[in-house]
């Protein structure tokens, strides 16, 4: 209210008429105004201080709450991006999932496509066998008529025989009759039984002459018989030589169509596992986002934009560590083969004898096949491992294998309770400072007399110092071998050994020339494609403390 109208509200309830005259009543009535003026003001101030207050109360929550709102702003656009991300993530799935139902189709088609093709050969190879059963059919009929030729010629040989027999005779009796023309003068009385046997003598020996010139013509008929049979056996060495050739190429053409139903059965098994590891993928993605939504249900504003966004960010991280993992496998290959790999280092773990409760800790155990090699050889043993996928490979397989830190498991385990710790190509993805920290906790955590064992890239060798290290964007830094060894000195290991394993094939060194008598091909050769990977055992002191 103000002054005036105090005034005029005065005038209005006053019971003077007119302004008073100065005097006592005068004065009372100016007190009276003066004081009612004093509790105005007073009542001003105060309404004007609460309003005040209040503006500013109200000016402080307005400000709260437009953080408030900015940040469920923001937080509604993190979990629209995330959801966006995540709808991508699906439809990638459903894309790979459509590709991969695709391709099993076309591997069905592929082996119903090498069935028929199978099927031909073996009609065919049917075939072949029948031509091969009348070809023996005929080689059976070859070898009897051979065998009558035989026995034609055996009769031919004795009617020789006796054409000699017969010469033989004619001989003597050519001699016989010189002998008479000899004697004809003493012996003329017998010159008519003579002339008898020189007539008898010439028709014998027409005789023989017509069963020589008909032997002759059975022998040049046995002789055409021969080349006759001859020319057949050589068709039927060929028509044989032409059905193994045959033959040969319908196993050749059997052999290429195994290779590649031996092929497709690979590709098929490749097939199948990605398409297992896309549904695990699926499976994990799934159970993270459900549990999400689970946590973000109960919830209100911004704890449950939080949930949602943790939640995410989990699916964010399966994700990666799926991608890594199917990165890791297309690098180190079947897990037989990392086993057969990494079974070099059974002996000396099969000494330790470890005592009941200590086993071998493989950290960053990934497939978990060193843990595998050690539980199957009868080596206690257990892996730990951050990628998930990994772990729930492993773990699908029966092996002991946590999701856990390494740091975390190493810190957590007592002063010597562990009879090794390995670590295979794990150094390279820490910087030097968590390199040293592995160090000093796996120093702790192992028994005297334990030992670490360690596999990490071979930068001695150029090639993987300059180009194979970095294909994996995951490696931090290369820790030369010299440098490792040192450091385990230093924490207290002992009997530290140095091997360089795993060299480049043989097709890739290179070709050694002449005049290297100082051998510097070899030693450039062993820079380039010499061992890929270094492997350094430790051991602790038996007496450490």
């Amino acid at each position: 209210m103000a002054l005036s109208e105090s005034h005029a509200y005065l005038q209005e309830h006053s019971a003077v008429g007119e302004f008073p005259a100065p005097g006592g009543r005068f004065n009372a009535l100016k007190r009276l105004a003066s004081r009612c003026v004093l509790h105005f003001f007073r009542g001003q101030n105060a309404f004007n201080l609460n309003v005040a207050r209040t503006f500013d109360v109200v000016q402080h929550q307005l400000k709260q709450i437009d953080s408030r709102l900015d940040e469920l702003a923001r937080g509604h656009a993190t979990l629209g991006e995330h959801l966006r991300s995540l709808q991508r993530a699906r439809d990638e799935a459903d894309f790979l999932h459509r590709q991969f139902s695709t391709a099993i189709e076309q591997i069905k088609e592929l082996q119903a496509h090498h069935g028929g093709v199978l099927a031909r050969h073996e009609s065919r190879l049917d075939v072949l066998e029948a031509l091969g059963r009348t070809l023996e059919q005929q080689g059976t009929g070859l070898l009897e008529a051979v065998t009558e030729t035989g026995g034609r010629t055996a009769r031919l040989a004795s009617a020789v025989d006796v054409l000699s027999k017969a010469h033989g005779e004619l001989d003597g009796i050519r001699q016989a009759v010189a002998a008479v023309e000899t004697k004809m003068d003493g012996f003329g009385k017998r010159q008519n039984d003579i002339a008898r046997s020189v007539e008898q003598a010439d028709r014998t020996a027409a005789g023989v002459s017509k069963r020589q010139d008909d032997l002759v013509a059975a022998l040049e008929q046995v002789d055409r018989t021969a080349a006759g049979v001859s020319k057949r056996q050589d068709d039927v060495v060929a028509a044989l030589d032409e059905a193994h050739k045959r033959l040969d190429h319908a196993m050749q053409d059997a052999g290429a169509v195994g290779e590649r139903i031996a092929r497709a059965e690979q590709g098929f098994t490749e097939l199948l596992a990605r398409f297992e590891q896309i549904a695990a993928l699926n499976a994990l993605l799934r159970g993270s986002i459900d549990a999400a939504m689970e946590a973000a249900a109960g919830r209100k504003g911004a704890a449950r934009a939080t949930a949602a966004a943790a939640g995410l960010e989990r699916a964010a991280q399966i994700s990666a560590d799926a991608s890594y993992e199917m990165f890791e496998d297309a690098g180190r290959g079947p897990e037989d083969l990392v086993r057969s790999r990494l079974s070099l280092y059974l002996p000396r773990l099969k000494a330790l004898h470890a005592t009941p409760g200590r086993c071998v800790l493989d950290a960053g155990c990934g497939r978990g096949e060193f843990v595998k090699l050690l539980v199957d050889n009868g080596i206690p043993a257990r892996g730990v491992d951050r990628n998930e996928m990994a772990v729930q490979h492993a773990q699908s397989l029966g092996l002991p294998v946590t999701l856990a830190d390494v740091f975390d498991e190493l810190a957590k385990a007592k002063p010597g309770s562990l009879a090794a710790v390995s670590a295979f190509h794990f150094i390279e993805h820490l910087p030097f400072d968590q390199f040293c920290r592995l160090i000093r906790l796996a120093a702790q955590a192992i028994a005297p007399g334990g030992l670490l064992l360690l596999e990490t890239p071979n930068v001695r060798n150029i090639q993987v110092a300059a180009t194979e290290f970095y294909r994996d964007p995951t490696h931090t830094r290369p820790y030369h071998p010299a440098t490792v060894e040192q450091y385990l000195k230093q924490q207290g290991f002992t009997e530290v050994s140095v091997a360089y394993l795993h060299p480049y094939p043989a097709a890739e060194h290179l070709k050694p020339g002449e005049g290297d008598a100082a051998g510097n091909f070899s030693k450039l050769d062993e820079l380039l494609y010499g061992a890929r990977d270094c492997s350094i055992i430790a051991a602790r002191a038996k007496d450490a403390v």
